[in-house]
């Protein structure tokens, strides 16, 4: 055991201890993002490094404690002036310690969106698990929903996806996609089970996720009151677009750019159609 300094400076650092055997790192950190309403109100939970309890916090790994604080940074200041510098000191470690895990600032970005990527899939996975005998229909537009509390509880994993500098490379961009995985997945299994065309859906999907952020936009900035009767509505609302005919209220030319979307869309992330050959590669391939 470390001896402990009487300083302030050492009581906020955390021992290292590198070369002690450490807990798996998985757990305890999706555990502190796990936020759910309480009696109505919002229960927000913050990976803030400042915001833990010590005892939590000495728990953790050193590479996830940069993670944390990493995203406390992104909050703050977005990437473009993010600082290993102060990431590191955050942590109570010295300024070359997030080198010994992250090469550069890029890899730790990478790192900051599978964590977020990371905490979304087990909460996606608990819902879906209590939804499991509802049809596939519900299962969407309550996830739907779900990603809304979700964006609204967790501020500073809300900013690391909505901030205006984040990086927008290949590698990025795929990494975030990442958070639709679940949700692609329910869509291509309803596709099939309601005979939509999968074009038609990855547009549908692409209106329901401007529903989704700007109702968390909403609700953050208190545009919006964030109730129950809002969320009736919201429901409705998801329900609605699932039902609308691809062509209600469109000319030619709308659907012409709709194409046009279809196909930038189809550059970003993993398609649904390569989704559904994993799923299913024996299928026929209806886009074709």
């Amino acid at each position: 055991m470390t001896t402990k300094k009487k300083t302030e400076v050492d009581k906020r650092k955390p021992s290292d201890a590198s070369d002690a055997p450490r807990p798996p790192e998985t757990p305890l950190a999706r555990r502190i993002m796990s936020a759910t309403p309480v009696n109505g109100t919002l229960n927000v939970v913050s990976p803030c490094v400042a915001r833990l309890p010590k005892e939590e916090l000495r728990k953790l790994p050193l590479r996830q404690r940069l993670v944390l604080a990493a995203i406390d940074e992104v909050e703050k200041v977005g990437f473009e002036r993010f600082s290993m510098r102060r990431v590191a000191t955050a942590c109570g470690a010295s300024c070359a310690a997030p080198y010994k895990h992250f090469k550069n600032r890029r890899e730790i970005f990478v790192a900051v969106f599978e964590y977020v990527a990371d905490v979304w899939l087990e909460r996606q996975e608990k819902t879906l698990k209590r939804l499991k005998d509802e049809p596939l229909r519900n299962q969407l537009v309550e996830l739907a929903l779900d990603y809304i509390r979700f964006l609204v509880e967790n501020p500073q994993l809300r900013s690391v996806l909505m901030v205006n500098d984040q990086p927008a490379d290949e590698t990025f961009l795929h990494v975030k996609a990442r958070i639709s995985d679940l949700s692609k997945e329910l869509i291509i299994r309803f596709c099939a089970e309601q005979q939509i065309d999968l074009r038609v859906a990855r547009v549908k999907m692409y209106v329901v996720r401007s529903y989704i952020y700007g109702f968390a936009l909403m609700f953050c900035n208190k545009e919006l009151p964030y109730n129950d009767q809002m969320t009736r509505f919201i429901r409705a609302l998801i329900h609605r677009e699932i039902d609308l005919p691809w062509k209600a209220g469109f000319t030619e030319a709308d659907i012409s750019r709709g194409t046009e979307l279809i196909e930038y869309l189809a550059k970003l992330g993993p398609d649904v159609a390569e989704l559904r050959r994993e799923i299913a590669p024996n299928q026929p391939d209806a886009d074709a």
